[in-house]
């Protein structure tokens, strides 16, 4: 049912982007805002062989407007941490023009663990309210297995709603790294 629906919806998109009869101001208006909405939905239904196409496509990129451009960059970021490319991924969300504090915390959840993979251990402020980030940075600095195994359980179904569960298993990696650089 969900497919059928994934599959409709883009289609629809897809159709709308060929249109003729619309202006050329509204058409490239509309169609950044078509591509953000595909790779959207393309992300929530891990479709990642799509997304590529999208997002890395230049004349896409080139054509997606100001208004858009965020939640591209979101979006793409997304991809890419997803792809495990942690320094296209902070770009992406470094370039990011946050104007609220929701912004602000929605981007963080993204770029902490990035950050975490790139070796930049970054504590987030208690106001952000990013317990589950402070507390696996806590265990990789002092290389706590039973500590992070724990902590696995207890945000798994947060990580794994964000997408992210696999990618913060790898953490076990960093954290032989630094046993071992203790050593």
């Amino acid at each position: 049912m969900a497919a059928k629906l994934k599959n409709s919806l883009f289609n629809t998109l897809q159709r709308f982007k060929i249109a003729k009869s619309l202006d050329d101001l509204v058409r490239r208006e509309f169609l950044s805002l078509v591509d953000v909405m595909q790779v959207s939905i393309l992300l929530f239904f891990h479709n990642y062989e799509q997304i590529q196409r999208i997002i890395y496509s230049s004349k896409i990129y080139g054509e997606i407007s100001e208004r858009y451009m965020d939640n591209f960059l979101f979006q793409k970021g997304k991809y890419a941490l997803i792809n495990e490319n942690f320094l296209e991924a902070e770009q992406c969300f470094m370039k990011i023009s946050l104007k609220t504090k929701g912004q602000k915390r929605l981007v963080m959840k993204y770029l902490i663990p990035c950050r975490i993979f790139l070796g930049r251990l970054y504590e987030p402020p208690k106001e952000d309210n990013h317990v589950e980030y402070s507390e696996v940075i806590k265990t990789i600095k002092t290389a706590d297995f039973k500590s992070y195994e724990e902590l696995s359980k207890k945000y798994q179904k947060l990580w794994l709603k964000r997408g992210i569960y696999l990618l913060m298993d790898r953490i076990r990696i960093i954290l032989w790294r630094t046993l071992v650089k203790r050593l």
